[in-house]
């Protein structure tokens, strides 16, 4: 995941997170704002990325210790 930043404002956006899929060789170009919190860059990434993927809401991590 990257941020181009700076950019002039376009339809009131002026920011484009760049999302790339190692798996599906993928690359998603979304157009966000400069002031973009961690919580609303989870939120994004959620709503863009995760249901483009057809991915649940709930995943379960198999880890062993």
């Amino acid at each position: 995941m990257d941020f181009v930043v700076e950019l002039p404002e376009s339809v009131g956006f002026d920011m484009v997170m760049i999302v790339v899929s190692s798996v599906s060789k993928r690359i998603c170009f979304i157009l966000t704002y400069t002031i973009v919190t961690i919580k609303n860059t989870t939120q994004i990434f959620l709503h863009y990325i995760w249901k483009l993927h057809d991915l649940s809401m709930y995943t379960l991590f198999n880890i062993e210790l």
